[in-house]
Parts: structure tokens; sequence; C-alpha cells
């Protein structure tokens, strides 16, 4: 199927496959970026713009970051619109550690970060149909611009298809989890950080000894909203020093 399918993308005319290709190549490449970083700065005084910011961020980053070391140990050689054997060029795969590079191969980075950010932001928002419809819309033109670029030189369609899978995947599931942590009720979520220092006094009778308890609590509680999985799995993170001084004297 590859090979079929880069034998009608080398068909293209070269003027409409360079100016749409290229044109994907820039939106997928400055995308993954520019939409978190947008969403960050506009939410000053929006915390559910920002918690959208995270998911997208986090979405990318796991994306990134997959689809670099699969492309770092599959080795996949780049379609060829010129060679005479397409078929068996799609089959090759140089198996080992930078056998290919990072930049072509499988499964494409364009559509695995871009899936994945496209599709967080549908599952966090999944009651506003026009981010829905303008991710399709955007992720239909990337699909299509990747697969014609310069005559099909720039993925598999395999690549393509494995990319955008795995968005979907990564994209999806944090998405939700961010939504999830978004609509948790407010008596359950700490977001706000809080220090808390308490000292407390009170008695100590025993047969052995009588006196005062003195206690010095102070802590630091916070929630990082970076990687809020459940209610369970939201990370609270305590430092905590209690120190207690008994003063007593004989009984």
């Amino acid at each position: 199927l590859d090979a079929e399918i880069l034998k009608i993308t080398s068909g293209i005319d070269p003027a409409i496959s360079s100016t749409i290709g290229h044109t994907g190549l820039f939106l997928g490449y400055i995308a993954p970026i520019a939409v978190p970083a947008t969403l960050y700065f506009m939410s000053e005084k929006n915390s559910d713009l920002r918690t959208a910011s995270y998911a997208v961020m986090q979405s990318v980053a796991i994306a990134f970051a997959v689809g670099s070391f699969l492309k770092a140990i599959t080795g996949r050689p780049g379609p060829d619109p010129h060679s005479l054997n397409k078929d068996s060029l799609s089959k090759e795969f140089q198996f080992g550690f930078m056998q290919g590079g990072l930049h072509y191969g499988w499964p494409s980075g364009h559509l695995l970060t871009n899936t994945a950010m496209a599709t967080s932001l549908v599952a966090f928002y999944p009651e506003k149909s026009w981010v829905k419809n303008i991710a399709l819309g955007y992720l239909a033109f990337l699909t299509f611009s990747m697969l014609i670029h310069d005559g099909g030189s720039a993925h598999w369609f395999s690549d393509i298809v494995a990319g955008g899978l795995m968005g979907i995947a990564f994209g999806s599931t944090i998405g939700k989890n961010f939504r999830n942590y978004r609509n948790s009720p407010a008596d359950s979520v700490i977001t706000t950080f809080e220090n808390t220092n308490s000292i407390s006094f009170y008695p100590q009778i025993s047969p052995d000894f009588s006196g005062i308890s003195f206690n010095l609590r102070f802590y630091t509680l916070w929630t990082s909203p970076l990687n809020p999985l459940s209610l369970k799995e939201r990370g609270n993170t305590w430092e905590s020093f209690v120190k207690t001084l008994f003063i007593a004297s004989p009984t």
C-alpha cells in the first residue's frame, strides 16, 4: 500500500505538492509550540485556559519524546519518488540506533505531535464542537500535505497513519485526565500554595513524670497541575518537620 500511494503522490504537479507540502511542514513545526504558548499567555485570568495549556504541553512533549525514540531505533528510510523499486524500499527498516536519523522515518513526527496537540484539546473541551471541527480540518490538511510533500518524499503512508494513531492515544488520554482535574470538586483539590505553622501545648501526666508537651509543626502543602492523573494520583507534596519537646519534672 505504501508503494502504491507513493506512485500516486509522485505524479502530482510539483508546484502544487511543493506549495501545500511546505505549508503543512511549516505549520507542523510551529503549531505544537505556538498553540500551548498562546493558551498559556492568554490564561492570566482564566484558569481553564491555563489547565488546557498544560494538557497540550504534556501531550506534545510525550509525543515528541516517543516519536524521536522510535525513529532512532527503527531507522526507516524516507520514500524516494524516483526509485524503480518502491515496493522493496517501503519495507526497509534499519533497526539499531540512529541508523536513519530523526528527521524522516517511522512514525511521522509531524502527525504524532500535532495529533496529540489537537486531540488533547478536543478531549479537554468535549462540549465545544468548534474545537473538534478545527482540529479535524487541520489534521486532514496536515495529513494530505505530508503525503504529497515534494512528490511524496517526506513520509510513507504508514508513517503518517502510525503517527496519527499514537497522537490520538496520547492526546485523548492526557486531555481527559486534565479535564477530570478541571471538573473535580473544589473541596477535593488543593490549588493554592500554602504554608502552615502551628504551636501547641498540652499537659502530660504519667506514673513517672508530669509536665507540658510542646509541639512545633510547620509544613508546606502544594499541588502541581502539570500531571493531574486522578484524585489519588494528583501528587500532593508534603514537606514536613515535627519536633516535640517534653518539659517534665519528676512526680
